[in-house]
């Protein structure tokens, strides 16, 4: 349980002070700008592997019978902020499309 709550603790770390990390680097380099939400997105990763794996001994009990399912929840909250850091980065990237054309029949 110890182990648990010191990987909590440096998972809320690594989250709170990667972000901040990643938001310095766009500020001093203008040219990594874009890549803010994928520098984020990783120290989330990081942060996530973490907890993964510290929690393992304290939930393995809970899963005897399903073991598929606890990495699976790992795998489902990791989808969300992939998701949004790729539609960020197309939008980033690419840009939006500002030219829109009036349709008149």
């Amino acid at each position: 349980m110890t182990i648990f709550m010191l990987g909590l603790i440096v998972s809320a770390i690594v989250v709170k002070f990667g972000t901040q990390l990643s938001n310095a680097i766009a500020d001093t380099y203008k040219s990594y700008k874009a890549y803010v939400p994928l520098l984020a997105w990783m120290f989330q990763m990081a942060a996530l592997l973490i907890l993964y794996n510290v929690s393992k001994p304290v939930a393995s009990g809970y899963f005897t019978s399903t073991p598929w399912a606890y990495p699976l929840i790992f795998l489902l909250v990791a989808l969300a902020p992939t998701i949004k850091v790729v539609v960020k980065l197309v939008d980033t990237l690419e840009g939006r499309n500002t030219s829109k054309r009036l349709l008149t029949n």
